[in-house]
């Protein structure tokens, strides 16, 4: 498991986070399936605990975290030596000194023992998981009979596995179509760059590709939860059903309303075809970079910045290039694996 700021996710449970460190945290997140069943034991902790000790200060919080560590660091050596518990006392003892934290010095003295406790619990099962980067439209077969269908480009991390687990977790950075095996007991959850689709079984489409700023899902049948990976806030929360679709801003962590749509467009890019609407031109150029493995740069960076509508079709690359100048005002120059947009 990768490190993460102990102050970053008190900051964060506690409603005091910053919008850098909330993306700090939300990155890593998007790390592993480790990564976010830790924050997750921790949140639940943190919310007992908090209904318990409301007015819990940091001296009371400082003994609680030493009492945890040498309780907790005994049962850690016999199982691992990956984390030494001493390794988080000097930082500790520098946050909780610092007065305003009272809540995060509580949820600090939660998460050492949460961590020993969850450390010890991955020694003993560890989740073997396998991740792909498909060099082509291609689908594939979870064991649990769940059909995806990825996009040129993506790269997905699953279990290799579902048995013992609480949830079925998969990870997402591209586009895919998901077929999800109905499964009421053991829930699905994609999570895409800081968004999190949950589904029990159904069908819908999730673009998440890490450099874009949106991340949008739409439902082809069944229901659909979509929201932001880091949420106890259920208005962030939106539930989409057939042929509707949501959009969620990467920056703003919001999703957008439920609205109609025609979902055979969302999979257009089967077909090596795709609608952009209102869609920022660096998006677009991503795009067709994934699909004729071409370089595209802009001598002029301000066209960066504008929104275009365009559909791209299955056509060669020159013929969407000549479409892109016209809508930019620019011209195309072509080399022999790569491409630049200049000024007319």
């Amino acid at each position: 498991m990768n490190k993460i700021e102990w102050e970053i996710v008190a900051n964060h449970l506690t409603g005091q986070a910053t919008e850098e460190e909330n993306k700090k945290l939300s990155d890593w997140l998007g790390e592993s399936a480790e990564n976010r069943e830790f924050f997750e034991r921790l949140s639940k902790m943190w919310q007992a605990e908090s209904r318990a000790f409301p007015r819990l200060d940091t001296e009371g919080a400082l003994r609680l975290v030493m009492s945890r560590i040498q309780g907790a660091s005994t049962a850690h050596r016999l199982v691992t030596n990956r984390v030494p518990a001493s390794s988080f006392r000097k930082p500790l003892r520098q946050f909780l000194a610092q007065p305003s934290f009272f809540r995060a010095a509580a949820v600090l003295a939660i998460a050492i023992g949460a961590f020993a406790v969850f450390t010890i619990l991955r020694s003993n099962r560890e989740v073997e998981t396998t991740t792909i980067t498909f060099a082509g439209v291609q689908t594939l077969q979870l064991p649990d009979g769940t059909r995806i269908t990825f996009d040129i480009g993506s790269t997905f991390t699953y279990p290799k596995s579902f048995d013992g687990a609480d949830a079925r977790e998969v990870s997402l950075d591209g586009e895919a179509f998901f077929e999800v095996t109905r499964n009421e007991k053991l829930p699905f959850t994609v999570h895409a760059n800081g968004g999190t689709v949950k589904v029990l079984g159904t069908s819908f489409a999730v673009r998440s590709w890490k450099s874009d700023e949106n991340i949008i899902v739409a439902v082809k049948n069944g229901r659909v939860s979509f929201g932001p990976e880091m949420n106890n806030d259920t208005s962030k929360v939106v539930y989409l059903t057939e042929n509707t679709m949501s959009k969620l801003s990467r920056r703003t962590a919001i999703p957008t309303p439920a609205e109609n749509i025609d979902f055979s467009k969302s999979l257009s890019w089967m077909k090596r075809e795709i609608y952009f609407q209102n869609t920022p031109v660096p998006e677009v150029l991503r795009q067709l970079e994934r699909w004729y493995h071409v370089s595209i740069q802009t001598a002029d960076s301000s066209m960066l910045h504008e929104n275009i509508t365009v559909f791209i079709g299955n056509k060669p690359l020159s013929e969407n290039l000549d479409l892109l100048a016209v809508i930019l005002g620019m011209k195309v120059v072509e080399r022999a694996d790569s491409v630049r947009f200049v000024p007319r």
